[in-house]
């Protein structure tokens, strides 16, 4: 039976279904991002609530409604009101050894792209965030919700927060190891060796059409010792964060 070269077409369909199956297996990096998601979830409803009583207390509701009725009649000299993303924030902690009072101050914007940092109107993390929080639906776009981890090697990749990214290092493995296969055969075994069912026929449906560098077996163990699938107990967690902190 003629064997089926390998081209670009069928390289990135290949490409395609082997990292839909990193992406969705139980690794520690998924359940972290997940149990990250969900707990943002539930720290917006708390933040929302107590700026909206932090906020009310200083503009009290009725004069905030005299105020638009002020505007709608007058017109810009009025303008004193409108919807707000953005609030600054600050409280008296103490006094210091002067007997004067201790301030705490802070800008929050509650915006997609907002942050605590006190720069949010130049940093990309915002940004970061954004693209990590809607990550399914911009798959199901068509648009890549990877990119700043892909752009640079920042420790504090936006997906898993300082730990390291395992999706994108058996990405590149497996880009590398697909290019150099000159066979279908060769792939779809690499394919089988990762525990993943491709059939061929799958792959050649819309088609009609050098040497291994890396051989389908090895580069199959290659991409599973990148893997973390047992999720870490709680001692072993402790442990990786010492290691991190004593050598950063």
């Amino acid at each position: 039976m003629t064997k089926i070269r390998m081209n670009t077409e069928l390289r990135n369909k290949l490409f395609n279904k082997i990292k839909h199956v990193f992406e969705n297996e139980n690794t520690q990096e998924r359940e972290n991002y997940l149990q990250a998601r969900e707990d943002v979830n539930k720290h917006y409803v708390v933040a929302h609530q107590l700026a909206k009583q932090v906020v009310e207390r200083a503009y009290p509701p009725e004069d905030v409604s005299v105020l638009r009725s002020f505007k709608k009649k007058y017109g810009s000299p009025c303008d004193v009101v409108a919807k707000d993303k953005c609030f600054y924030f600050a409280h008296n902690k103490g006094v210091d050894d002067e007997g004067e009072p201790t301030e705490t101050k802070s800008h929050f914007d509650f915006g997609l792209f907002g942050n605590l940092n006190g720069s949010e109107y130049g940093s990309d993390e915002g940004k970061k965030f954004a693209v990590a929080y809607f990550r399914e639906d911009l798959k199901a776009m068509d648009c890549n919700p990877d990119i700043f981890a892909q752009q640079n090697d920042n420790k504090d990749n936006p997906h898993k927060t300082k730990q390291v990214d395992s999706i994108t290092k058996q990405c590149d493995q497996l880009k590398i190891g697909l290019k150099a296969y000159r066979y279908l055969s060769e792939a779809i075994e690499l394919a089988t060796e990762l525990g993943i069912e491709i059939e061929e026929a799958e792959l050649i449906r819309t088609n009609s059409t050098g040497l291994t560098i890396y051989n389908p077996k090895n580069l199959a163990d290659m991409i599973k010792g990148l893997k973390n699938n047992k999720p870490l107990t709680l001692a072993q967690k402790i442990e990786a964060r010492k290691k991190y902190e004593a050598v950063n």
